[in-house]
Formats: structure tokens, C-alpha cells, sequence
């Protein structure tokens, strides 16, 4: 079960209480908190204003940002409903959407991340602890590729350029991932990838959670996931139905591979969005598919 526990942290001089579902009420010290919140549509500030004044002024990766790609339209726009209220919507389109400026590929993208120029507060280095809050929703008869796509993924960003930066910053440490399996049934997995091999050779990544994908499907759902970056780290996972209170997901390694850097330079950070593969083109539906995101936090601190 959820287990709600009180942790207080100091911004500003000023001391904060605040709550946060966590598993065995790990005392959690938090330092940093950046919140990302949608203020409802027509009103207040644009969808992408607010991801930039939280993340920074390159904190999205949108179709509609690069010339080359599909431009007619904003990919993330805000609604309001009587469940969570004002909330993000991303938006995806089989035929017309790319991945950023690269062209026509086996790929498309609308996402929003934290990244080298964010401030550092948004970034996790060796040996800090980081949590991540949201809630997200995706309609029914969302269609799937069998490779993959990401609803959410932690990466590396090595600005070191070691020997294996560039592995390193392509594949992701951890994804929240939907599929089509060889048996065609739609599934949710929680991905995880190591490190390079003693032979600096990439890993298959390893499934720690495959569930159907009917418990996420037309469903608000609250994710956390606390991690300690280090080749000895910690990951906690857990997910619940917002509305029924069933609990989804209830994960806890403590001690997985969950660092890339090379350097104190090099750091992970968070992506949240839509970014699947088009190598089964044919599968996934020509109409435009949405999924919802609200409420982001993230915090930075210790465990006592």
C-alpha cells in the first residue's frame, strides 16, 4: 500500500512540510522542489511557457518547434476535467510528426526534459537522491508499436565525452514503456538498462515490471519514482489508481545499476511525453493520440 509520510525541507530560508506517497516511509530530506503545474486552457500562462519557466528555455522537444516538422498546430495544449482539473496534453500524429529537426524516420517525439542548461536543482548527479511525481492518463484504443513507446524515461547526459558518453546519452537507464507483445497483448513495462558490458558493448534492457495494459489505459494514475544515482543505486516505483486507490505498482531495488557519468560534470535527468517507433507503421492508428500529464514535481535531497 501507499504509505504517506511528512518530510521538511528549506528553500529560501523558509521550512516546508509537505507529503509524498512513498514505501516504508523512507526519511527522505528534500533540499530542492521545482513544481510544474498547468494553470487550466485560456487562461493564465501557454502550455509552453510554463514548461519553460520550470525546465528551462529548451525544455521541449514539440513537433511544432522545428520548421522542418509538422507546424500547423500546437502538440501540447492544456484542458481541465473533474478528476484532476487543469492538466497537459500531448499530442502525437502517425503521419505528420517527426522527431525533432532530424526529418522523416523510423521515430517521432513530443516530449519535454530537463537538460544541461536547466538549472541544477532539475538534474541528478552521483550519489544524490531524486524524486519524480506526476499524474498521467492515456485514452483507450491508444495504439502501441512493438517496439516501443515511452510515456517516460530517466537518461544520461555526459558532458565529459569519455570513451562511453555516446552510448551512454542514447540509451536510457529507465523507461516507462507501452508494447505489443509477439502475442499481440498490449502491455505496460517499467525498462530498465545497464551500464556497457566489459567489452563496451550495450545490454539488453530488462523488463522489472510487465502488466497488462488495461489497469492504465482511460485511468488517471499517480506515479513516484525515488532514485539514488550511483552503479550501486536505489530505484522506487510505485503507481497507484487514482481513483480506486488500487495500488499498481510497488518496486524497490536497492542496488541497481542506476549511473552512466564519467565525470562530476556528467548527470540524469527526466523525460516525459510520447516518443515510439514507427518501424510498424502499419500498427498504430492514423488518428491523433493524446496522453495527459499533470502536476510534475521533483524533488532533490538525502535520505537521513
Amino acid at each position: 500500500m501507499f504509505v504517506k509520510f511528512i518530510t521538511k525541507f528549506t528553500l529560501a530560508g523558509l521550512s516546508i512540510i509537505i507529503s509524498s506517497p512513498i514505501a516504508n516511509a523512507q526519511n527522505f530530506e528534500a533540499k530542492h522542489i521545482v513544481e510544474l503545474k498547468a494553470d487550466g486552457p485560456n487562461t493564465g500562462k501557454s502550455a509552453h511557457k510554463l514548461i519553460r519557466k520550470a525546465f528551462g528555455d529548451r525544455a521541449l522537444e514539440t513537433p511544432d518547434l522545428y520548421e522542418s516538422n509538422h507546424t500547423e498546430m500546437p502538440h501540447i495544449i492544456e484542458e481541465s476535467d473533474d478528476i484532476i482539473g487543469p492538466h497537459f496534453v500531448f499530442l502525437m500524429h502517425r503521419d505528420e510528426d517527426q522527431d525533432r529537426d532530424k526529418g522523416a524516420t523510423d521515430r517521432q517525439r513530443n516530449e519535454i526534459k530537463t537538460y544541461d542548461k536547466s538549472k541544477r536543482r532539475l538534474k541528478g548527479y552521483e550519489g544524490e537522491t531524486v524524486q519524480y511525481e506526476w499524474k498521467f492518463k492515456i485514452d483507450e484504443g491508444f495504439a502501441f508499436s512493438k517496439n516501443f513507446t515511452h510515456f517516460f524515461q530517466i537518461k544520461a547526459k555526459n558532458l565529459s565525452k569519455g570513451p562511453a558518453s555516446k552510448d551512454s546519452d542514447s540509451f536510457p537507464i529507465i523507461t516507462f514503456t507501452g508494447s505489443t507483445s509477439s502475442q499481440n497483448a498490449t502491455v505496460f513495462q517499467l525498462r530498465h538498462s545497464p551500464s556497457l558490458d566489459k567489452n563496451g558493448k550495450r545490454v539488453k534492457f530488462s523488463k522489472l515490471v510487465e502488466q497488462d495494459m488495461s489497469l492504465y489505459t482511460g485511468q488517471w494514475i499517480e506515479f513516484f519514482v525515488q532514485t539514488t544515482y550511483a552503479n550501486e543505486g536505489q530505484l522506487i516505483v510505485k503507481a497507484k489508481n487514482i481513483e480506486t486507490g488500487e495500488v499498481l505498482i510497488d518496486f524497490q531495488d536497492n542496488n541497481i545499476d542506476m549511473w552512466r557519468g564519467e565525470s562530476n560534470k556528467d548527470f540524469a535527468r527526466p523525460k516525459w511525453g510520447i516518443y515510439r517507433s514507427l518501424k510498424d507503421k502499419d500498427n498504430l492508428r492514423s488518428e491523433e493520440e493524446t496522453a495527459r500529464f499533470a502536476d510534475f514535481t521533483l524533488r532533490k535531497g538525502t535520505i537521513k
